[in-house]
């Protein structure tokens, strides 16, 4: 079974129109200082993930570096790995698809080879993978120098890989005004980080946010419900003007924890907070928050306690001892002294 997908560089045709064209994946560039703005953005990427796109990652920066060797293939590795940690992505499992974008010889794949060893030095080598032609696609996989295989169509002679997670089959399409190229999965596992998904138990209303929570720990998205006009975006300064519109939607970055706060803008608020950063935060006006429980009652006190002990005791026995005058017999012998 195959699954259909896109890569794209400059253009950026939306979650929701990639969704509606019938494509499950993008494969999208390591974005760096300098990538003239074809590197992958956050925004972007929860876009993607949000509207059911699975992501995976290629590095790129001109058609020859693929032959600039171990040096190059290292620093770009760890430009790589950079980005996968501004963005969220699994350090630790997924993989890049480093470009050779050039018809490349039998006698160019030492340097090539040298290159994505470069690239396992930084990341491992089961998260090093190539994108090239068959010829390249097979050499790497024969070496081994990569673990993950993209192939093109280009330069292929109309063969396809049996070593290739990924196949390039038709470029220079147009999905939503944006310029794409069709893509294939020919693999269920091609490195991808998956779109995401909603858990089981739905969504957590509160007064005036819905918020649903998403399977992976460092990740919520969330989303206001219609007609909730209260909604503000602060900085740790200030309001921003205007106020939020809702229905609102957004994806707040690493680790988010849900808060009653109380400071300069007031108190009865819940706050959506992006692990600690120096950015904007969400706060919702007016929102009922659980009081918190009563403080503990103090320990008892001992001197207390005895005497308490000693008047119950005493009251008791003054109602026995009134029952017993009657007869005469006194038990003043068991009152506690």
């Amino acid at each position: 079974m195959t699954t259909e997908g896109v890569d794209y560089s400059y253009g950026r045709p939306g979650g929701a129109a990639l969704a509606a064209a019938g494509k499950h994946f993008a494969v999208r560039y390591v974005p760096y200082s300098g990538d003239g703005g074809k590197g992958l953005g956050k925004a972007e990427l929860a876009d993607l993930r949000i509207h059911g796109i699975d992501v995976a990652l290629v590095f790129e920066s001109s058609k020859g570096r693929a032959l600039a060797g171990h040096a190059a293939g290292a620093a770009d590795a760890q430009l790589g790995l950079d980005a996968m940690v501004a963005l969220g992505f699994p350090t630790a499992s997924t993989p890049i698809y480093f470009a050779v974008d050039f018809d490349a010889t039998l006698a160019q794949q030492p340097a090539l080879d040298a290159y994505l060893a470069g690239a396992a030095a930084v990341l491992t080598r089961s998260q090093v993978g190539v994108y090239g032609s068959a010829s390249v696609v097979d050499r790497c996989a024969a070496k081994p120098s990569a673990a993950w295989f993209w192939q093109t169509y280009a330069w292929s002679a109309g063969r396809q890989s049996s070593h290739a997670h990924l196949y390039q089959y038709r470029n220079g399409q147009v999905i939503n005004g944006a310029a794409v190229d069709f893509c294939r999965a020919l693999a269920a596992d091609f490195g991808q980080w998956a779109a995401l998904e909603p858990s089981t138990g739905g969504p957590r209303d509160v007064p005036d946010l819905d918020l649903t929570r998403y399977p992976e720990d460092r990740e919520r998205h969330f989303q206001t419900k219609a007609g909730v006009t209260k909604l503000r975006r602060f900085t740790r300064e200030a309001e921003i003007s205007p106020p939020i519109v809702a229905p609102y939607s957004g994806y707040v970055d690493r680790e988010v924890t849900i808060f009653a706060a109380s400071g300069p803008h007031g108190s009865g608020f819940l706050r959506l907070s992006s692990g600690g950063s120096e950015g904007d935060f969400i706060l919702a006006a007016q929102v009922d928050v659980e009081a918190p429980p009563p403080p503990p009652p103090p320990p008892p006190d001992p001197a207390a306690i005895a005497a308490a002990v000693k008047a119950g005791v005493n009251g008791a026995l003054d109602h026995v001892q009134s029952a017993h005058d009657a007869e005469g017999t006194a038990i003043s012998e068991a009152r506690i002294r």
